[in-house]
């Protein structure tokens, strides 16, 4: 019998969105602030491979690099200006190194939703949680997540990201 391997189908594939209590975590991250929506681009891989690199020389445990996590916090009164976000949920005691930092992020309402595909699909996911938390009744609280849980290139049918818009409780 001959199995044909490929490319995921179909290209795209988001899960029903949800509305969910997040649990706490401590964040190892470097940050950019004040970044416009159309700059993030021109940010995100340098500080992906700095924070990778910083990861490795904290004292997290070697092969237990946690799933990448990117948030954006809405600079106030700057419509599509964020401050930006890009690192690790982390153990409480794992020290920051070189322009890293590690913050406690508190427990937090969340509409999220898992996407399946390349890099394109995670903008077009924010609308789904968006338009499904509206619909129940909530509102953003200015932070934005994406956990980057499988990712195998940019162009990957089969990376896994789940997105999640923070909401006002």
């Amino acid at each position: 019998m001959v199995r044909e391997v490929g490319w995921a189908e179909p290209e795209y594939v988001v899960g029903q969105p949800r509305i969910q209590k997040v649990d706490e975590f401590h964040y190892f991250y470097l940050e950019k602030k004040d970044v416009s929506e159309a700059g993030v681009g021109d940010h995100i891989l340098s500080m992906i491979a700095e924070a990778s690199k910083n990861i490795a020389e904290s004292n997290a445990k070697a092969g237990e690099v946690p799933p990448l996590l990117v948030m954006f916090i809405d600079v106030p009164d700057k419509q599509r200006y964020y401050d930006m976000q890009v690192g690790f949920s982390v153990a409480p005691g794992v020290e920051p190194v070189g322009d890293a930092m590690v913050r406690y992020v508190k427990p937090a309402l969340s509409s999220s939703a898992l996407a399946w595909g390349d890099i394109n699909m995670v903008p077009k996911t924010y609308p789904l949680v968006i338009d499904f938390a509206k619909e129940k009744g909530f509102e953003g609280a200015g932070e934005w997540r994406e956990w980057y849980l499988y990712w195998e290139k940019d162009v990957s049918k089969s990376n896994v990201t789940l997105v999640q818009w923070i909401l006002k409780e």
